[in-house]
């Protein structure tokens, strides 16, 4: 049971980009991809049991460690939603798991935390300066600030419908 919600933190990481401001965006992805339960699949919504008047996501699993999220950005002004499309995968570090949102040329990347039925997101700062010159070299960065304040940009929560 546990495991499951685990993994339900990966569809959290993915309703990130546009809503609360972009996150770390790097050319290389974060560690090795791990199995995910099918508790992450489904729709998460910033509102509970709402997907018409906020952002939301949709996850699709692609296989046992790759799913395909649609991000629907609202946008009040005229009622409509923007559609943004990423593949991703989760990875985890000192029990800590992350997501890594694939865009067309680099990687976001996330932390999440779930519990029942909501999951708490971690985006990793878009001010980290840092330039990194292999995925070996960005992870051990991300392994040593992980669990720093510093590291995370503003803190959300998505809710399953």
């Amino acid at each position: 049971m546990k495991k499951g919600y685990i993994y339900m933190t990966l569809l959290s990481a993915l309703f990130l980009c546009n809503c609360i401001g972009d996150p770390y965006y790097s050319k290389y992805m974060v560690g090795e991809p791990i199995e995910f339960a099918d508790q992450i699949i489904g729709t998460w919504s910033e509102m509970e049991n709402n997907t018409t008047d906020c952002h939301y996501i949709i996850v699709e699993k692609e296989n046992s460690e790759k799913v395909f999220i649609s991000e629907f950005i609202y946008d009040g002004a005229t009622g409509t939603h923007e559609e943004y499309n990423y593949y991703g995968f989760i990875t985890k570090f000192n029990n800590e798991y992350f997501l890594n949102a694939k865009s067309s040329d680099g990687y976001y990347l996330y932390k999440f935390v779930p519990s029942a039925d909501k999951i708490k997101v971690f985006p990793v700062s878009k001010y980290i300066k840092k330039k990194f010159i292999s995925a070996y070299e960005f992870e051990g960065f991300v392994k040593e600030n992980m669990h720093l304040g510093f590291f995370y940009g503003d803190i959300f929560t998505l809710y399953k419908n």
